[in-house]
């Protein structure tokens, strides 16, 4: 098969569009606007290079970054997509072409993360099985329907609506709504926090793709909760929400209370799917079923097989340190044992 490497992202913008048009199965993670706004936000920042490899009928959105002189290999901007895979067009048939993306790209180390174990509409992601796949964490994805709507949260949205001075209203978020989200994460999580940090300029393009659906709870002028969503091939994709975290409010579970409304939304204009993206949140424990999500990680070159031994030689120093303070639960898949460069 003939590859195309580009290493410009403006370069591939027509074939990638093109092929977007094609494809009934991506996430919006692989959709140009979205790889455009988050690598000019994130991934360029943390010295990705753009390594996009086009071929008939597949786009794989891939990156070279250097760290500790190593090569690594990886998804363009990464480090905040939920979901990582190639875009393939409907009629696209074959596997994944491991062998020949890395002997294009020459990495010392491939860190392919946060892959799906199935795209949009059920289709196996082509880049699984591999020997090297290993099971990272859950997702979160709902299918809509009237029982989504329990009568907990209906209960929480009627005492809501009765201890309000105000009126309450869901609707359309305001730009300058993304600065109360990241204030009120600041608020959570602290100052330092990635959401406060490095997230804060790609929340803002996100808000404003053409896919963008920003929505805000109010009490009258009150901004009581957001939700940073996009709207793509009818599906709901969570990106960020936030909840108001002092006053009167701060304990009626506002951000459930808008999920109802959103939830009642997306089914009222057809959209069945609402997919809440990673994370072990308690609200998308409640609203929502897990879905599968692996890292493929291994060493491909001699450099890149002494970082791994390095790493895996602090790894195990440090839980010697740590014994029995360890928090990890017997049974479930320690993340730690997932080495990264």
């Amino acid at each position: 098969m003939k590859w195309k490497v580009f290493r410009n992202i403006s370069e591939v913008e027509d074939a990638w569009r093109s092929l977007e048009s094609r494809s009934t199965s991506a996430y919006v993670c692989q959709t140009f606007d979205w790889n455009r706004a988050i690598f000019e936000t994130l991934g360029s920042p943390m010295g990705q290079r753009p390594f996009i490899v086009l071929g008939p009928g597949i786009l794989i959105p891939l990156a070279i970054r250097y760290k500790f002189g190593i090569r690594i290999l990886e998804f363009l901007s990464t480090d905040i997509n939920g979901y990582n895979a190639p875009l393939v067009a409907d009629d696209w048939i074959g596997c994944f072409p491991h062998e020949e993306i890395i002997s294009l790209a020459r990495p010392d180390v491939v860190q392919f993360d946060r892959l799906p174990k199935c795209l949009v509409q059920g289709r196996p992601n082509p880049l699984l099985p591999h020997p090297e796949a290993r099971f990272r964490e859950f997702g979160w994805s709902a299918i809509l329907d009237p029982s989504t709507f329990t009568p907990r949260n209906r209960r929480r949205r009627n005492y809501l609506i009765r201890r309000s001075a105000e009126p309450i209203t869901f609707g359309k978020a305001k730009p300058s709504d993304v600065a109360i989200l990241l204030e009120q994460h600041a608020q959570k999580y602290g100052d330092a926090h990635p959401f406060r940090q490095a997230y804060a300029a790609a929340y803002r393009a996100i808000s404003e793709l053409p896919t963008a659906h920003f929505t805000a709870l109010r009490s009258g002028s009150t901004v009581l909760a957001t939700n940073l969503s996009t709207l793509y091939i009818g599906q709901i994709y969570g990106v960020a929400m936030s909840h108001i975290l002092e006053g009167p409010y701060a304990r009626l579970g506002t951000g459930q209370i808008l999920l109802l409304y959103l939830a009642e939304w997306a089914l009222a204009n057809g959209v069945r799917e609402f997919d809440f993206s990673l994370g072990s949140d308690a609200y998308k424990l409640e609203w929502a079923d897990p879905k599968e999500t692996f890292n493929c990680r291994f060493p491909v070159s001699l450099g890149g097989r002494a970082a791994y031994f390095v790493r895996r030689w602090r790894r195990a120093a440090s839980r010697n340190a740590q014994g029995a303070g360890s928090n990890h639960t017997p049974g479930q898949p320690d993340i730690r044992d997932e080495l990264a460069i």
